[in-house]
């Protein structure tokens, strides 16, 4: 996972160094991904060559999602935003929602180190509140300039990738047959909000 920030004056916030991980969907092992991982490694990036890259999607996915939404909906960086409770629970809602999609699916995510799933997933919505709170009070003191990159893009005034998003992952659950109605309301608020800004 990386996460970046170009600034106004052309600068890069750079946050988040934990991994890019590339892989064959198909979890089988090649060389090309061998090569790309050593080639990307070498610039200082840090690349690891993933066997399950689906259930790291899927992880990644819940992780983003669940920060994303309230971000745009809020304009608030990511710790600021996380830290508040009512925010918190309505993220808790969308990881909690994201990942029985996921499961309808078959895959089970994979843990992220920046985001610790399996302890949200421990317990009931409330309690995952509590630790998402927990962790924006980390990110705050930790990274306290972070943003999602769809919160960037808006206050960029940039298109934001709804449909690819939040648009894919709820006509997936209503294909699965999944409840997912924070997912659905974060659709519409932030399709809306995107469709005025472009």
């Amino acid at each position: 996972m990386f996460s970046a920030e170009v600034l106004s004056g052309g600068e890069v916030l750079f946050t988040v160094n934990a991994g890019l991980h590339i892989g064959e969907l198909d979890g089988s092992h090649s060389t090309g991904v061998d090569e790309l991982v050593e080639r990307i490694d070498s610039t200082g990036l840090v690349a690891v060559a993933d066997p399950d890259i689906e259930a790291l999607e899927w992880g990644k996915f819940i992780a983003w999602a669940s920060v994303a939404a309230p971000a745009v909906l809020t304009r608030l960086e990511t710790g600021t935003c996380l830290s508040a409770p009512g925010v918190a629970a309505f993220s808790a809602a969308l990881v909690l929602e994201t990942t029985a999609v996921s499961a309808a699916k078959g895959v089970t995510p994979a843990p992220l180190a920046t985001f610790p799933l399996a302890d949200l997933l421990a317990g009931n919505q409330a309690e995952a509140a509590v630790r998402l709170v927990d962790l924006g009070r980390v990110l705050a003191e930790s990274m306290p300039d972070h943003r999602v990159s769809i919160l960037q893009d808006l206050l960029r005034g940039r298109r934001l990738e709804v449909e690819e998003t939040f648009g894919h992952v709820t006509r997936l659950a209503a294909d699965l047959g999944v409840s997912v109605p924070a997912l659905g309301m974060s659709y519409g608020l932030i399709g809306a909000i995107s469709d005025s800004t472009t």
